[in-house]
């Protein structure tokens, strides 16, 4: 999650429209509100994360600005100009198709909680599926990369 934070700070720009996928505690929902992105949603297969991204949105005064549903990579439709996924590698991996086909032309997608031992999995698909990635972070075991289309 912190490298993910680090991250956005230097990817969300204002008006963007942000996806967080298996949003958790919302943290990171929060955190594209309070850099301006202008639509936020997010997403959790979790009823209780969803729960309570919603239950701290109110508390951080951010509720208007994200919509979050119950379900994965498909519980919104369109593009968006940034996608977040702080999950483990393995999921990773298997969402990366569904959010290449969400991403905006000049979009990012931001992947964190990778642990480095399982970062050529990560690594592998980004590769597959036409990316690249722009910015790696690493901070002990843990990987954060910021990921684009190579075209």
């Amino acid at each position: 999650t912190q490298l993910c934070l680090v991250l956005m700070e230097k990817y969300v720009n204002i008006g963007d429209r942000v996806f967080d996928v298996g949003t958790g505690s919302g943290i990171l929902s929060i955190a594209a509100a309070r850099l301006q992105a202008s639509s936020i949603v997010a997403s959790d297969i979790d009823a209780v994360a969803v729960q309570a991204t919603q239950e701290n949105a109110l508390l951080n005064g951010v509720e208007e600005q994200i919509v979050v549903k119950q379900g994965s990579i498909d519980a919104f439709d369109g593009s968006f100009d940034l996608i977040v996924i702080n999950i483990l590698a393995e999921i990773i991996v298997y969402l990366l198709p569904d959010a290449v086909t969400r991403l905006a032309a000049q979009g990012h997608l931001l992947l964190a909680g990778i642990i480095a031992e399982h970062e050529h999995l990560v690594q592998e698909k980004i590769a597959e599926l036409g990316l690249v990635v722009v910015e790696r972070l690493n901070h002990g075991d843990w990987i954060g990369l910021a990921v684009q289309h190579a075209w």
